[in-house]
């Protein structure tokens, strides 16, 4: 699924745009050290920072104690879908992002899309989608492969990682 979809902006209040902001400046920082464009070489540090926090990250609630928690994702069975996103602060200022959702045919050929065990439906910024690494804390297998993702929370810090299963 190739077509990116639009999702209708969503207003929030000041402290939540500002949030947001911040967040998505994060996400594109991350992207241009990890897959910079024009020929740049692409920022070691970034990566080895990355690399850190995917081997110090655990999951449920070993990781909310720790402060980095590692979310596991198996997207294996379903395809990517973009939607962009924007967001309008009070003050009428936007900022965008585009979000990479999970989806599979399901019963009666209804969209299955890939939820969390409360039901909620998942989701991942595109530019840390798109900067993902090869994960080093879980083996590839010969069907799927293994790529952490950071985690960033609205104040640009890291909060853990997304390990991502995904069909070869």
């Amino acid at each position: 699924m190739s077509e990116v979809g639009e999702i209708p902006q969503q207003e929030l209040e000041a402290q939540a745009f500002q949030q947001a902001k911040i967040r998505i400046e994060k996400c594109k920082r991350i992207k241009e050290d990890i897959r910079p464009g024009g020929g740049k070489p692409y920022s070691k540090e970034r990566v080895d920072e990355i690399r850190g926090i995917e081997m110090r990250s655990e999951q449920g609630e070993q990781g909310k104690a720790s402060g980095l928690q590692e979310m596991v994702m198996d997207t294996r069975g379903y395809q990517e879908q973009k939607f962009n996103m924007s967001y309008k602060s009070p003050k009428g200022e936007t900022v965008s992002e585009q979000l990479v959702f999970f989806v599979k045919p399901g019963a009666n050929g209804q969209a299955e899309w890939l939820t969390d065990e409360g039901g909620k439906t998942l989701a991942l910024n595109g530019d840390l989608y798109e900067s993902r690494l090869t994960s080093h804390k879980h083996a590839q297998g010969t069907n799927y492969d293994s790529y952490t993702i950071p985690r960033v929370d609205g104040r640009g810090a890291y909060t853990g990682v997304v390990t991502l299963f995904k069909s070869k």
